[in-house]
Parts: C-alpha cells; sequence; structure tokens
C-alpha cells in the first residue's frame, strides 16, 4: 500500500508540472473519495406528561445529520498520441525518425533527400525535403539528393550536363587528358582514340595504308608530288605540296622565313641569301637570334 501511495503521488507530482497552456496538454475532472459529514444540534420539542397537565413545558434534545460531500479537481495529462518529456508533450511516433524528427502524431519531418518516415532515400530523378524536388541532369547524370546539383556522367560537363568534355579531355568531370596520335580524335567518354582514315592502334601511331593510298579502306591514291610529300619538303607548300614557298620563306611548309639585308630573297630549301650585286654573305647582318647562314660569295 505504500509502494502505490508514493507511486500515485508521484504521478501527480508529475500532472502538476504540465502547464495547462500548452496545446498538447488535456484536462480531466477527477473525482475524489467522498466525505460524509456530521453535524449536531439543538432541537425543540413538546414533552408530553402523563397525566397531563393544564400548562405544558418547552424541552430541548440533540439531534445529529448526516452528509455526503463529493469533491472533483481539475487534473492535466498528455492528450492522445504525445507523452510527457521534460514537463512538456512531444509527439509520439510509431516508428523513428530516422533521418528526421517526429512533429506530429506518427508523422515524420524528414531531412531533405529521405521520405517517409525518414528511413528511405529519394528515388533517381528527385531530391529535397519529402523528394519534392525534380532533377533536371541530362546525359545519364544523376543529381544530389539534397541540393539537386547534378554529377554528370564521364564525358560530360555544365551545370545540367549538357555538355561534352572539351578537346583533348576526356572521363568523370573532363578531368583526363587526350594521347592520340595522326590526328586523332579521343572520345570524350574513356578516351579512346578515334583514327582518321588509313591509321590504326589504341593511340592511332599505325598506319593502315600503303605508301601512296589513304582512305577507309585504303582505296584512295594520294595526290601529293612524289618529290615533296610526307608534310611537304623543305621548299614546298600547300594541300597537295605543289606550290613553292613565296620569296622571303623557306624550310619545310615555308615556314620559315628570310633573314637577308640587300638580298633579293633567300633559297627556299636552305635559307641563304641570294645577295644584290655588290654585296657578299659576309657584308650581310643577321638578326639577333638567328643562324647565319653559311658564308657564300655569289
Amino acid at each position: 500500500m505504500a509502494l502505490r501511495a508514493a507511486a500515485l503521488a508521484l504521478h501527480a507530482c508529475l500532472l502538476a508540472a504540465l502547464h495547462p497552456s500548452d496545446p498538447n496538454v488535456c484536462s480531466y475532472w477527477e473525482r475524489e473519495s467522498p466525505r460524509i459529514t456530521v453535524g449536531g444540534g439543538l432541537e425543540r420539542g413538546v414533552q408530553a406528561t402523563r397525566p397531563p397537565v393544564p400548562t405544558g413545558r418547552i424541552a430541548y434534545r440533540t439531534a445529529y445529520r448526516q452528509a455526503v460531500r463529493t469533491d472533483y479537481r481539475r487534473r492535466y495529462h498528455c492528450c492522445l498520441g504525445y507523452y510527457e518529456s521534460r514537463d512538456a508533450c512531444v509527439p509520439r511516433c510509431t516508428h523513428e525518425c530516422v533521418h528526421g524528427r517526429c512533429v506530429a502524431p506518427d508523422r515524420c519531418q524528414c531531412e531533405p533527400g529521405w521520405r517517409g518516415i525518414c528511413s528511405t532515400p529519394c528515388p533517381p530523378g528527385r531530391f529535397g525535403p519529402d523528394c519534392r524536388g525534380e532533377c533536371r541532369c541530362h546525359n545519364g547524370g544523376s543529381c544530389d539528393p539534397v541540393s539537386g546539383q547534378c554529377q554528370c556522367a564521364p564525358g560530360f560537363t555544365g551545370e545540367q550536363c549538357r555538355e561534352q568534355c572539351p578537346a583533348g579531355k576526356y572521363g568523370q568531370d573532363c578531368r583526363e587528358s587526350c594521347d592520340c596520335a595522326n590526328g586523332g580524335r579521343c572520345y570524350h567518354v574513356d578516351g579512346a582514340c578515334l583514327c582518321e582514315a588509313g591509321f590504326l592502334g589504341g593511340r592511332c601511331e599505325e598506319r593502315r595504308c600503303l605508301e601512296g593510298l589513304y582512305g577507309l579502306r585504303c582505296e584512295n591514291r594520294c595526290l601529293c608530288h612524289p618529290q615533296h610529300s610526307q608534310s611537304c619538303a623543305a621548299g614546298w607548300r600547300g594541300p597537295r605540296c605543289r606550290q613553292p614557298c613565296l620569296n622571303g620563306t623557306f624550310g619545310s611548309g615555308c615556314s620559315q622565313q628570310c633573314s637577308c639585308a640587300h638580298a633579293a630573297g633567300c633559297d627556299p630549301v636552305t635559307g641563304t641569301c641570294h645577295c644584290l650585286p655588290g654585296w657578299t654573305e659576309r657584308d650581310v647582318p643577321v638578326r639577333p637570334g638567328q643562324d647565319r647562314a653559311p658564308l657564300r660569295a655569289w
């Protein structure tokens, strides 16, 4: 009995700690044990005599009256779906909100990227709180379930993964550099070389066609001048290496400039100056940084 009384006293103390202004606190009227009250007083009456006498007399006696009184008191408790925690009523969720918090009875508020009872991640293509956001990533890109930022597939870049890697780059986030020879183009996804017609090999480093032939199946015959081919010999230029260097230029593909004074140009192959009458190469100044051509009198 003493233990039960102590438990009831503790429960009453806890209930008293709740605040009636809390919207999650409910109340009820509790009936207390009835009390019996006894009241006494003098009651006036007439006492008869035997034998009767001409005059009567007044007599008093003590009378008792019982009354049953029932009292009620207001009690406070947490409303249905709530439980008491630190003098407040907080919602109760049957299942734990793993990545979120319980905001109402059996209702979780999830962190971005989670749904349901906050234990299931967003499905592909969705992100944000309750997975309400719709991803807008292209070319196989996926979006971050929290922020929605696109994570591009290898070979693509840009805010929404719409652009391919720039020329010479490939792979995840376009971090890798291509390594293809003979004009081969690098596949932007895995870096594989796409060889030009007439070449093969992992880096397009091998010639597929015999000398003088070109094309996908080596079915075409080269139109280059046979004496000036192989990337244009010194002194020749043009797409078919049939045009001589312009005056003032020399070398392979005519890519070098003559450095002559008092001369009528230079040799298109060696760069030797063609001096004007009265001048020799010994008298021709050379620009700083340029090698002097072989000395020769004309």
